[in-house]
């Protein structure tokens, strides 16, 4: 798979929360954040001035929050990814 522009593919975490019942619910659409794995970065846009390309704020391995609401479902085979656009990433955990 080739990314284009400034797109972001991660692999998601499984989401389990805790309930007060002490029951866990998995993919239950709660307003919460969701991290994952970024498994691959398209080169990023183009500038509209000098057409050089901007770089994506993340790299491959990253950890990232976002938002639950945010991003594609993306099927490859037998895996599950999630593809985002920048402004989906709200933060990258213990960035180096």
């Amino acid at each position: 798979m080739k990314l284009l522009g400034e797109s972001i593919l991660i692999d998601p975490d499984e989401v389990k929360e805790a309930r007060e019942s002490g029951l866990l619910v998995a993919g239950d659409v709660i307003d919460i954040w969701r991290q994952g794995t970024v498994v691959h970065v398209g080169p990023g846009r183009r500038s509209e001035y000098s057409g050089e390309r901007i770089p994506v704020d993340v790299a491959v391995g990253d950890r990232v929050i976002h938002h639950h609401s945010s991003g594609t479902p993306v099927e490859l085979g037998e895996d599950k990814y999630l593809l985002l656009a920048p402004r989906d990433v709200l933060a990258v955990v213990d960035p180096e």
